[in-house]
């Protein structure tokens, strides 16, 4: 699968991949279309699943904000259960948005703006 997006799409210099569990897949399809990272191709994972294991890709990866993500869900959770059910159906949907970090290895390259 993703030696055939790389081939497809031989232009691409950089993937997002959804999860650090699939930035294997997309490290080994770059070595080989004899791309090489992070050269010729960038890979940032989300989850930063490799934080406490061997790095030996040293992929960039964003950290999930586990703890405010756990607190924040807990809070709403506690304040659904505590809201009377006649008020369930006239609430709108709640959006919360949490801060990543990014934790920057050898993956990918840095571009600064000038």
């Amino acid at each position: 699968m993703h030696a055939h997006a790389l081939t497809a799409h031989p232009d691409i210099d950089s993937v997002w991949c959804a999860d650090d569990t699939q930035a294997p897949g997309v490290f080994s399809a770059a070595r080989d279309l004899g791309k090489h990272v992070p050269n010729d191709l960038s890979v940032i994972g989300f989850g930063d699943h490799n934080a406490h294991e061997d790095n030996s890709m040293g992929l960039t990866t964003v950290m999930w904000p586990l703890q405010d993500m756990t607190a924040t869900a807990v809070s709403q959770l506690i304040d659904s259960i505590s809201t009377p059910k006649a008020e369930h159906t006239a609430r709108e949907p709640h959006h919360t948005r949490v801060s990543t970090t990014p934790t920057w290895r050898t993956s990918a390259k840095r571009i600064h703006k000038k």
